[in-house]
């Protein structure tokens, strides 16, 4: 959690209210996060460890699905708190980045922003961030425990400077072509999923 948001909860001055947190007096939301994640046959048998759903253990399932959910919501907290960015460039062009380990992989591509205007909440004042503008393609080289270098392969490469943010390309599903199994996971109208074992 970031500081300024712990100090307010200690405080009082603001309050968590399911996955939401907001300012106590207006109300205004000033921290939300939400993740859905859908699942077909063959991720739910490998999440029960059976191939058989007649065996399918649903505690260990649902244990297994929040995991992966809580891990996502995570990682999209740490990625607003403490953003990729450019931490120096080098004079062969490399790009060293302030993030590795396991957030960052060999051939990972990311987008490179520039943060333009910024944004400003007119009720309350508050910067709601910046206009971002997509500038270059990077492709991930070699990674370590706190560090990672790049090489951009597409884009402006002379707006290309330090302290830049680095946002992970999302990577599109294939969209499914009707070919292969039909899922039995029905999807709720919430947005949530009925497993198979639910029903």
């Amino acid at each position: 959690i970031p500081p300024k948001i712990a100090a307010g909860l200690a405080s009082g001055q603001l309050e968590r209210v399911g996955g939401v947190v907001r300012d106590s007096s207006t109300k205004q939301v000033v921290l939300a996060m939400e993740d859905q994640e859908y699942l077909e046959n063959d991720q739910v048998r490998e999440l029960a460890d059976e191939q058989n759903p007649e065996e399918w253990n649903s505690t260990q399932i649902r244990d297994a699905f929040l995991s992966i959910a809580a891990n996502k919501i995570i990682e999209k907290i740490i990625e607003k708190v403490y953003p990729t960015r450019i931490a120096a460039i080098l004079d062969d062009g490399q790009l060293v980045l302030n993030q590795g380990g396991d957030r960052m992989k060999d051939g990972m591509l990311l987008d490179v922003f520039t943060a333009g205007k910024e944004i400003v909440d007119f009720d309350t004042g508050e910067s709601l961030g910046s206009v971002e503008s997509p500038v270059a393609l990077i492709e991930i080289q070699s990674v370590y425990n706190n560090l990672s270098y790049a090489k951009v392969i597409e884009g402006q490469t002379n707006k290309v400077t330090e302290n830049l943010i680095c946002r992970v390309r999302e990577v599109k599903e294939p969209e499914n072509t009707g070919s292969g199994s039909r899922s039995n996971i029905t999807r709720t109208p919430s947005g949530g999923v009925l497993l198979p074992v639910d029903r």
